[in-house]
């Protein structure tokens, strides 16, 4: 029945609480990555469901770092009507402080942007995953054409509605089968990094509490169904990628929740998808 529900995660030391909207339940008697493609399965890092690990040459890296943060300037600038000099994005709170600023900005990425915006060739990441994970891995999706594309997220500091809820990506369908990558850019700390549950993506759907479908959360509505609560609890961890090391971890982990408890630094990160690369 829809109710309203005060949900707690434990995330390190810190208690994070969230005011959720919408129908509960609990899923079926089955683990969904034992009926997918699980692309860590021979990975040393298989039973935790994520690593750490560096990323591409430093040269590159700086391509990346100073092209998305001139992307971001150049939205921001478009939606305040204002020249920024010196942007960085670790200040970018203090430029888009009201809500309304902010989510004009976001909208301009809000369902992720084509492969030709990225700073430098896709490739080298396919080439660099594939390398982490073992086997051969490319962003474009299996079943959508033109569908390289990246996620850009902006969480600011001490705000509740920046951040998605904990999830499971995999309960879109579109998104199973997949690896993702967490790629920090600027604020990613003990404080603020992407969250998740060490080994939740071998959990069955039967463990989980969650919405139904898409909930709102701190008043704010997602697509994506939020975790509640599980027979294991909610005990996440902010593993740390510093610059130019990337998260690789299962979409069937759950991970989210991660507000930014930083006091005067915005975490921003890029995420990308990734897929099995088919047989030529």
């Amino acid at each position: 029945m829809t109710q309203m529900i005060k949900a707690i995660a434990h995330i390190e030391e810190e208690i994070i609480e969230m005011n959720i909207e919408g129908d509960t339940c609990f899923g079926e008697e089955r683990v969904l990555l034992a009926e997918d493609d699980n692309l860590c399965e021979l990975c040393d890092w298989s039973a935790q469901g994520y690593t750490i690990a560096s990323l591409l040459p430093a040269v590159q890296f700086e391509k990346i770092h100073t092209g998305i943060t001139a992307l971001i300037k150049g939205f921001v600038e478009k939606e305040t009507g204002k020249e920024i000099p010196g942007f960085t994005l670790a200040k970018y709170h203090e430029y888009c402080s009201e809500n309304e600023v902010h989510l004009r900005v976001v909208s301009n990425f809000q369902k992720c942007l084509p492969m030709i915006d990225f700073p430098v060739n896709f490739n080298l990441l396919d080439e660099r995953v594939s390398e982490i994970c073992g086997v051969p891995v490319t962003s474009n999706h299996p079943t959508q054409e033109a569908s390289r594309q990246f996620c850009i997220r902006i969480v600011r500091p001490q705000r509740t509605t920046d951040n998605n809820p904990p999830h499971r990506d995999v309960w879109l369908d579109r998104l199973r089968n997949a690896l993702n990558i967490y790629l920090p850019l600027a604020g990613s700390n003990n404080k603020s990094s992407l969250p998740l549950i060490p080994g939740s993506h071998l959990w069955k759907e039967s463990d989980i509490e969650r919405t139904a479908s898409g909930a709102k959360v701190n008043g704010v509505l997602f697509t994506v169904p939020c975790v509640i609560g599980s027979k294991y609890g909610l005990s996440m961890i902010r593993p740390q990628a510093a610059l130019n090391e990337i998260m690789v971890f299962s979409p069937y982990l759950i991970h989210g929740g991660g507000c930014n408890l930083n006091e005067n630094e915005t975490r921003v990160s890029v995420e990308i998808r990734f897929w099995r690369k088919p047989r030529s």
